[in-house]
């Protein structure tokens, strides 16, 4: 960890939003808000949530694996 940035997060990536839909939590950078509205928002939320979904499922199966 970098002492110069006091432990912060150093890659631009520090402000926390959720998906509309399913309320995953994402982290963006200062203008995402400027550069990311309507259509082009929607697409970044559902690639958001496709990856949770895929992560979960993936999770679930690993678990189920070691399990049997």
């Amino acid at each position: 960890m970098n002492e110069e940035n006091n432990g912060e997060i150093s890659s631009g990536h520090t402000n926390r939003r959720q998906t509309t839909n399913l309320k995953v939590p994402y982290y963006v950078g200062d203008h995402f808000s400027e550069e990311y509205t309507g259509k082009h928002l929607k697409n970044v939320e559902q690639s958001v949530e496709d990856d949770y979904i895929s992560n979960l499922r993936n999770n679930c199966w690993k678990e189920k694996q070691q399990s049997e």
